[in-house]
């Protein structure tokens, strides 16, 4: 059981290099949302693609460890959770696995805040993308249940006054 702790230790300490890998491609994703850096994005897009892949192995091999854990301490599966292992092993094992807890812990409310601030600016991106695209088109202004542009009827209203 010794061994497996350790290896469940190992294997969350890279799934905390991968989420902190994670994070920071979110901040580069943020700077290039700002600086609309669009082929930036698209590289950073892609290598948050393979380190999500990377952390489901990570989280693959943490499930498989932990089922095995519980077995040994004759715990139900489904109850297996890091805060009740921590009151299962050793001391020693215990400290390390509250440590990474709380590290854990800390590292997804940071994922958190920075995916909301990334969707946030995707969103403000897109709300500017379709008015201009409104705006070239010739549909911003239009009045509602009418084909032409208000600008035109407006215009059309200035020269009948002219005349």
């Amino acid at each position: 059981m010794h061994s497996q702790v350790s290896q469940l230790i190992e294997v969350i300490n890279k799934e905390i290099l991968c989420l902190e890998k994670f994070l920071a491609l979110l901040s580069e994703e943020q700077k290039f949302l700002v600086e609309d850096e669009v082929d930036s994005l698209r590289k950073s897009i892609e290598e948050q693609e393979k380190t999500i892949g990377d952390a489901r192995k990570l989280e693959d091999a943490r499930i498989k460890l932990t089922d095995s854990l519980a077995e040994k301490l004759k715990i139900d599966k489904g109850e297996v959770k890091l805060s009740k292992l921590i009151e299962l092993v050793e001391e020693s094992y215990s400290t390390k696995l509250r440590e990474l807890q709380s590290t854990l812990s800390t590292l997804y409310t940071k994922l958190e805040r920075q995916r909301k601030k990334n969707e946030f600016l995707i969103k403000q991106s897109m709300k500017y993308v379709d008015k201009s695209m409104k705006i070239f088109l010739g549909l911003e202004g239009r009045d509602q249940g009418h084909s032409v542009p208000l600008r035109e009827r407006n215009s059309e209203k200035v020269v009948e006054q002219v005349v």
